[in-house]
Parts: structure tokens; sequence; C-alpha cells
């Protein structure tokens, strides 16, 4: 009677480890991309909780965002990613960009974001 082999082969265990290797490197390569875009998210969302920073106009708010995209050393791609408009009262931050960030080669992945902040001073 013959022994029946059980368990993956040397093929299938490589095939394998190939998969977990790529889905790190790209996991690796967008991990700054996001942890930027976290870090400017929490930055408007803390200015839009101050009360007296919204009360300010349009320019020094965004200098003291400058100045606090500067101490958590983020930089946005441009200046037209963040737009500030006053309607009515209302203070409407819009942040839209996008990140192309080379994977492999010639291949690129483009990472798109859009967040829109609506502020009613009280």
């Amino acid at each position: 009677m013959r022994r029946q082999q059980r368990g993956a082969s040397f093929f299938s265990t490589m095939m394998i480890l190939m998969v977990i290797g790529i889905f790190a490197a790209v996991g690796l390569k967008l991990y700054p991309v996001f942890f930027d875009h976290y870090l400017i998210n929490s930055t408007v969302v803390d200015l839009t909780e101050n009360q007296s920073e919204i009360a300010k106009s349009n320019r020094e708010i965004r200098l003291s965002l400058s100045k606090r995209f500067r101490i958590n050393q983020v930089k946005l791609p441009s200046e037209e990613a963040l737009k500030l408009e006053r309607n009515e009262g209302v203070l409407t931050i819009t942040l839209n960009y996008q990140v192309e960030v080379p994977m492999f080669f010639n291949v690129a992945a483009l990472v798109k974001f859009d967040e829109k902040y609506e502020v009613i001073p009280r």
C-alpha cells in the first residue's frame, strides 16, 4: 500500500509567497500617501472644530492651515488642492487632489482624494 503525500508542494508555497509579496510591496508603496491624507484630513477637521479659527478671513485660515501642515511635515500637491469658500455665513472647505505613485517599471497607481467640509459659525 502506497502512502499518499499531504500538504502543499514547493511550487504552490512559492506562488502563495509571491502573491503575499506583491500585496506587501503595493501596500508599502501606498501607505505614505494614505497616511499623509490622514494627517491633512485630521488637520482640517481640527480647524473646523475651532470656532475662533473659523471667524478669521479665508487668507488667515489658509495661512493657519499651511503652518499646521508644516508642523506635521505634510505638503499638499498643489495650492489648488485646498479651496475655501464662504457663502451666506457657511464656510466650505474643499480638499480635492490626486497623487500618482510609481509602482513597478512603467506601472503607476493614481490615488484620488475628494473631501468637503461645511462649517457654520456659532
